[in-house]
């Protein structure tokens, strides 16, 4: 909020309507409440951050990890009638909460001092906690809409992400399961 209100005249030519910034934050909201998908980014998370290969991370080595996500069109129609003709359908439209990027950061002194309280806040010697900022990337990339929360990292969590077990994907043609291609 500090930094729009700085930069408000720069932020206000290049961010969408507030509507759509309180929209994001919904759907961080409604994605951090669905047990599977918040587990699924926790072993994301836990992969990318290397709590797997350093046991000390997240206990007395303080991480954050950044979650660019973007509203995006639920219909693939409406999808590819804002791409090609980048222009706005005029109405509006279902959306969903896509994930584009996690990213790890080195935190600030300000963001250890968070980290440092929701580390005491999450029994001390239990689970790994890490800050998880969640970037609307729909805005500007330093000037998004943004949601800080802490994560903790359950033993079972961990586990999982060590399987490193593939996604697999069903193909609609031949009902065959295959993990993904990844470029």
């Amino acid at each position: 909020m500090q930094c729009q209100r700085k930069d408000w005249p720069t932020h206000k030519s290049r961010c969408h309507d507030v509507e759509r910034s309180s929209g994001a934050l919904k759907f961080i909201r409604m994605f951090t409440l669905n047990p599977i998908l918040l587990g699924l980014l926790k072993i994301g998370i836990a992969v990318d951050c290397g709590l797997i290969e350093n046991p000390r991370i997240g206990f007395d080595v303080p991480f954050g990890v950044r979650v660019d996500i973007a509203i995006e069109p639920s219909n693939i129609l409406d999808f590819v009638e804002l791409y090609l003709n980048n222009k706005s359908l005029g109405e509006k439209l279902q959306g969903m909460l896509q994930v584009n990027a996690m990213t790890p950061y080195e935190l600030t002194p300000e963001r250890l001092n968070m980290w440092r309280k929701a580390r005491a806040r999450h029994d001390f010697a239990k689970d790994p906690v890490g800050l998880v900022d969640f970037i609307d990337v729909n805005c500007t990339d330093d000037l998004g809409h943004s949601a800080t929360t802490e994560f903790s990292f359950p033993r079972i969590v961990l586990d999982i992400a060590k399987e490193r077990e593939p996604f697999l994907c069903v193909s609609a043609v031949t009902h065959q399961e295959k993990p993904p291609v990844l470029t």
